[in-house]
């Protein structure tokens, strides 16, 4: 009997704390009209996603926002474009990277994929991504990397251990090959350095580090420090006013997932993956006409197929 009014009192209590956080969502955060709404989904279908966690795929956008080493004119593009995959029933999560500079076609007009959110906004963005990969987007969510910044030091900063020296052609300021202990301001400098022979390739390979020991740290918190991390850069931070994500679909993840044994894998397509060529397009630019490099499909432009067979096979292993 006391099994069953405990199971009871638990049902109780995820309806009582699903109907709070639907009746009282108008106290949540806002939403700016050029975001969708993430709270589309009704109390049931939130309560019933709680007692299921399907495979869930959601598109990272980075955005430089205001850190240091800026340079200008790129404030608004997205030089960081990841699909992070969960899948429960391995436990584990893949971090696949699109690279900045694929020429894509979009709405009539010709660019570099890390344009097409400052053109077309989130949903193009999405559907375009969608495209590349061949995976369905849950949502997405548009992270600024002054944020990143401050989780790196929050969590005491990251390390990373660099295959050859990073350097900032334009200042000289240099990282060595080998271990490094990084702090929030020095983390976001090799997030978006790509003055390297592998260019964007580069900056991602380091990308995936940051990220990969990021969740480590944050995985072996305890409860209340890991509440605390959300409350500071999730719920107060506005992030949830640059995502279209519905928490019904994540609310089984945050009860049921145990994080300490959710393996990370990492997945770059860089020139040995035979995927892409490197290309120089001429653009015009009022009267002058400049040549702009950027990645191609080998299959052919708009033609994405390879690419989402090498996604699926890895993903798949």
């Amino acid at each position: 009997m006391k099994k069953y009014f405990y199971l009871f009192s638990i049902v109780a209590f995820i309806v009582l704390v699903a109907g709070a956080f639907f009746y009282f969502k108008p106290e949540l955060p806002s939403k700016n009209f050029s975001w969708q709404n993430s709270f589309s989904s009704s109390p049931i279908t939130f309560i019933k996603n709680i007692f299921s966690s399907n495979k869930i795929s959601i598109l990272v956008l980075g955005q430089p926002g205001d850190v240091k080493y800026q340079s200008p004119g790129g404030e608004n593009l997205t030089d960081t474009i990841m699909v992070v995959q969960f899948n429960p029933d391995k436990n584990k999560i893949y971090i696949i990277s699109i690279p900045r500079d694929i020429w894509v076609l979009e709405n009539g007009d010709q660019m570099k994929v890390n344009e097409v959110f400052v053109k077309d906004k989130a949903p193009a963005a999405v559907s375009k991504v969608e495209d590349i990969t061949g995976i369905y987007l849950d949502g997405y969510v548009v992270i600024d990397l002054a944020m990143v910044k401050d989780a790196v030091d929050y969590l005491g900063g990251v390390d990373v251990v660099l295959s050859r020296p990073a350097v900032d052609w334009v200042s000289g300021y240099t990282l060595s090959a080998g271990p490094h202990h990084l702090n929030g301001d020095d983390a976001v400098w090799l997030i978006r350095n790509r003055f390297d022979k592998e260019g964007d390739f580069f900056r991602e390979k380091n990308q995936q580090q940051i990220i990969d020991d990021l969740f480590s740290k944050f995985s072996k918190l305890g409860a209340v420090d890991k509440i605390s991390f959300i409350e500071k850069f999730i719920l107060k931070s506005g992030l949830l006013k640059k995502s279209d994500l519905d928490e019904s679909k994540i609310a089984g993840y945050a009860l049921n997932t145990d994080l300490s044994k959710t393996k990370v894998s990492e997945i770059v397509m860089d020139f040995s993956t035979k995927l892409f060529e490197s290309k120089m397009i001429p653009i015009t630019f009022g009267t002058s006409t400049e040549n702009v490099s950027v990645l191609l499909p080998l299959t052919g432009f708009e033609n994405y197929s390879a690419i989402k067979n090498y996604i699926q096979n890895k993903i798949s292993e």
